[in-house]
């Protein structure tokens, strides 16, 4: 199984990020009130697009103006076109690992309540497809000063995190919720950027998290908690980094864009950890005052959010 790349055209000279992990086609639908057991409503609005933690992630760092590319599982099913369109449309090179593999990619329905913000989401993972991928091809990791993995096509993590490493590229895992087989991964990575839902075995708190990471090797850990300030350590201290208030439309892929902005503000000021969960930070609120997890990207893109000066 060999690998293939699409690439849009993209004039952009800043230093590139790569992205390694799941994509999912996401139907979305806005409803007064997510429906009980038999109980039939009508959507205010829908959507269907492409999803994911790190397509979302890269998603939202190519919109900010990095060049991007996204190494994951979307083979030949008839729904692959949805998640190949969407990223072509903004801008992100994609890279199948599942080339010339007919299974559908992993669907997920997304009920979002207009009055809250709050969502209920039936989904899969990457369950479906093979635990090894065609493997990531040299030629995606030139000129990336960031990697970024989510934990999905566990292998191939590993593989881009062993190879970035070498390469000097930094690291960053997104870590949602906890899975198995993540030790083997957290041995590669500099930088977790973690939920609140982030549970490694015996550990309760941000505190316990952190420390668990650490002595697996990882150097800087932050932990988003919604609307309360960003918990971070670097190793030496810890800093509560305030996110700013917004009337929250929808909360839908909000980590994933923290993720994403993250990586491009440390591709264009490299070690500025800090500044980068703070401005990234201001970009997943953002996107909280918008429906879906594109809306926010209709905005005209503020200069500033280019990023911290080097």
């Amino acid at each position: 199984m060999t690998p293939v790349s699409h690439t849009p055209r993209l004039d952009c000279d800043r230093p590139g990020v790569l992205f390694v992990g799941l994509s999912t086609v996401d139907v979305l639908y806005g409803v007064e009130g997510v429906p009980g057991a038999n109980e039939k409503v009508v959507a205010a609005w829908q959507d269907l697009c492409a999803g994911g933690p790190a397509t979302n992630a890269a998603l939202a760092c190519a919109h900010l103006g990095t060049r991007t590319t996204l190494a994951t599982a979307v083979g030949t099913h008839p729904f692959a076109a949805i998640v190949g369109g969407d990223l072509a449309r903004r801008g992100v090179a994609l890279v199948d690992l599942a080339s010339g593999l007919e299974i559908a990619p992993p669907v997920s329905s997304v009920l979002i309540d207009v009055q809250t913000g709050d969502r209920a989401v039936v989904s899969t993972n990457a369950a479906a497809w093979p635990r090894q991928l065609a493997p990531i091809p040299e030629a995606a990791f030139e000129d990336v000063r960031v990697l970024l993995v989510d934990g999905h096509h566990l292998e191939s993590a590993i593989q881009a995190a062993r190879r970035a490493r070498q390469s000097g590229i930094t690291t960053v895992m997104d870590g949602g919720s906890w899975k198995p087989g993540l030790p083997d991964l957290l041995a590669h990575i500099d930088i977790a950027v973690c939920s609140a839902d982030f549970q490694p075995p015996g550990c309760e708190g941000p505190d316990t998290v952190a420390a668990f990471l650490a002595r697996h090797g990882v150097r800087a850990t932050a932990i988003s908690r919604g609307a309360e300030a960003i918990l971070c350590w670097d190793g030496r201290h810890v800093t509560s980094v305030p996110v700013p208030t917004v009337r929250v439309v929808d909360t839908l892929g909000a980590g994933d864009v923290l993720h994403g902005a993250f990586c491009h503000y440390l591709a264009a000021a490299p070690g500025r950890f800090l500044d980068a969960i703070e401005a990234a930070g201001a970009i997943a609120s953002r996107s909280c005052a918008h429906r879906g997890a594109r809306a926010w990207m209709d905005e005209a893109v503020d200069p500033a959010s280019r990023g911290p000066s080097t």
